[in-house]
């Protein structure tokens, strides 16, 4: 397997793992997430005050659960790439749809974008960080920015 494609993969279960925390921290302890540090680039570091704003859910879904359902659509599509390679050649469903690859593309790229707009809200609005969130934000980008890497030197 190509180096790439195990990070991607390494990436997204860091992504569950960190989603899985979020989720229990959200609903069994009020957003408190066990951390030392205290402060991120200037910015009070504190999880209970991201996780108990309106930011945190998404038409009343926590943001973890919808994380963790990303991470999880990442994986198994990461694990199940012949399969899925096989049957979009069998199908023909559309030029552009060749891989795998394009549908993890396709969704990574939703997911670094609203991850962007949700370190504008940590950074900008609540000036305050929370470092499990910091820590989604930086799967999201390893999977977005590997993914279209490895499309483009495929080409």
């Amino acid at each position: 397997m190509e180096t790439r494609k195990i990070i991607l993969f390494l990436a997204a279960i860091a992504g569950i793992s960190d989603s899985l925390y979020l989720l229990d921290r959200h609903y069994n302890a009020s957003g408190v997430c066990s951390s030392n540090v205290k402060e991120f680039l200037g910015y009070p570091v504190d999880c209970g005050v991201v996780d108990a704003s309106k930011y945190s859910e998404f038409f009343s879904i926590p943001l973890a659960l919808i994380g963790l359902l990303y991470y999880l659509s990442i994986f198994f599509i990461l694990y199940f790439d012949n399969f899925i390679d096989k049957r979009l050649t069998q199908l023909q469903i559309h030029q552009k749809l060749k891989s795998h690859l394009d549908f993890v593309i396709i969704i990574s790229t939703f997911g670094f974008l609203y991850t962007l707009y949700l370190m504008y809200i940590q950074f900008l609005v609540l000036e305050v960080v929370c470092l499990y969130c910091l820590y989604s934000a930086l799967s999201t980008t390893i999977i977005f920015t590997l993914s279209v890497s490895i499309k483009l030197i495929r080409k």
